[in-house]
């Protein structure tokens, strides 16, 4: 059998590499018949990616005869069954999308190759939905054999970005995540997802049943391990790569096609824009963020920043523009992600931020001290204080002028903030609400 399937690749591949003609054309169709028939000749045959990569990259084409084709549609279902039971069949069909785009060049127009593609698209957002409907809203017996499938679909999802900006999958998943097969402590197979990166890009989904799954996943496996060679989250760097350039372009609540990075270059080929889903809001976003840098310790946060320098600096530029007329909820989450920044680096912060600590604390007072923000937000910039503190305090006894100037800051500042949180008439008028909300 693999001397066979050798043979038939060594033809397919000289068959590809001759010029195109009416000769040619014929003896394609003659190949797709034999290649056809050894695959489907046995049932035990069930890793034709894994095992026939080739053959499949050539037998790609005929699928767009499905589903008016009935041997197509066999040899379709065949496959269906197999991807959603292997993951190297998985990973290798995907892999594989460039090389198949390089065969039908040899026969379609480009505007053919984005029809094809954005047929397959289509076929791939059904037979996610088949997977993840047909085993998690009660179709299926086998308890095991249902967790399993559920997390390989699952896994397939997450690893590739043109599943993930589909709305249609989207929707899939809304209604998956009120299944029990969400549920980490009853699915155990979805351990495995560590490590996918869609687990963090779906924490700005579009869904907010979608988002709350996901932070619950991120927070079970706990804190994210970035280091020098970047761990085992290193895929979040990716993902924080997408995110920056939304902030620092604004490119919030924009369609994911509109997007000039690596990550989603591929997207053109497979979505029409009615079925991508958009950039994430400016709320969405920043939550987001917040609740990743809550799983960090002050490691894995300079190996990001080593990366993304420009954080601190986004982060306390919209606090220093923050009005209370504005979103309230988006100051309260930058806020938090500020507290982060601080409590992890302490006095390592000042060498990933452009201001001044002057600079800085004298922001944090103002909004301390005004009347207009919500009884929360003035709450978040007041808990802000503490760790600001410890940041501007010296790391190290010196006599040298300059570390005394900043020990002379540091004392200053430090009574400076217990009068604010002593003297009555420095507080803002709903202070009294703070302390009850802090008690609670």
């Amino acid at each position: 059998m693999e001397a066979q399937a050798r043979a038939l690749e060594e033809e397919v591949r000289q068959l590809c590499e001759q010029e195109q003609s009416k000769q040619t054309a014929l003896l394609k169709q003659r190949l797709y018949s034999r290649v056809g028939q050894f695959l489907m000749g046995s049932l035990d045959m069930r890793h034709w990616w894994c095992n026939y990569s080739p053959l499949m990259v050539f037998m790609m084409r005929v699928l767009e005869l499905y589903p008016s084709s009935e041997s197509v549609c066999v040899f379709y279902k065949r496959m269906e069954q197999q991807i959603g039971a292997c993951r190297k069949c998985v990973d290798i069909y995907h892999s594989s999308m460039p090389s198949v785009h390089v065969e039908l060049e040899f026969e379609f127009t480009p505007e053919s190759i984005k029809a094809f593609f954005i047929k397959l698209q289509g076929l791939d957002a059904d037979r996610v939905q088949r997977q993840l409907t047909d085993k998690s809203m009660g179709l299926a017996t086998a308890l095991h054999e249902t967790s399993e499938t559920v997390a390989l679909t699952l896994y397939e999802v997450l690893s590739q970005r043109r599943l993930l900006s589909d709305f249609r999958i989207v929707r899939v998943l809304s209604r998956w995540a009120s299944s029990r097969f969400s549920d980490v402590e009853v699915n155990r197979s979805l351990e495995n997802l560590r490590g996918c990166a869609g687990l963090y890009q779906l924490m700005v989904s579009p869904d907010p049943a979608v988002r709350e799954w996901a932070k619950q996943m991120v927070t079970h496996f706990g804190k994210i391990q970035l280091t020098g060679d970047y761990g085992e989250d290193r895929y979040f760097l990716d993902v924080m790569e997408e995110w920056m350039y939304i902030l620092e372009n604004e490119a919030f609540n924009q369609s994911m096609l509109s997007l000039d990075l690596r990550t989603t270059e591929d997207l053109q080929d497979f979505l029409e824009p009615m079925n991508c889903v958009r950039t994430p809001t400016k709320q969405i976003l920043w939550s987001a963020l917040d609740h990743i840098m809550q799983q960090m310790d002050v490691h894995s946060l300079e190996t990001m920043l080593d990366s993304f320098d420009t954080i601190p600096d986004i982060v306390f530029n919209y606090l220093q523009e923050a009005d209370p007329s504005g979103d309230q909820a988006i100051t309260l989450v930058v806020s938090k992600c500020f507290a982060v920044l601080l409590r992890c680096l302490g006095h390592r912060f000042w060498n990933h931020c452009v201001n001044s600590p002057n600079i800085v604390l004298d922001v944090v007072m103002q909004h301390c001290r005004l009347p207009s923000w919500r009884v929360y937000v003035t709450k978040q910039f007041i808990e802000l204080l503490p760790p600001l503190l410890m940041a501007i305090r010296p790391p190290q006894v010196s006599s040298q002028a300059a570390n005394q100037e900043k020990l002379n800051f540091y004392l200053k500042t430090r009574c400076d903030i217990l009068r604010f949180l002593i003297v009555e008439d420095l507080h803002p008028k709903h202070y009294d609400a703070i302390a009850i909300i802090a008690l609670s």
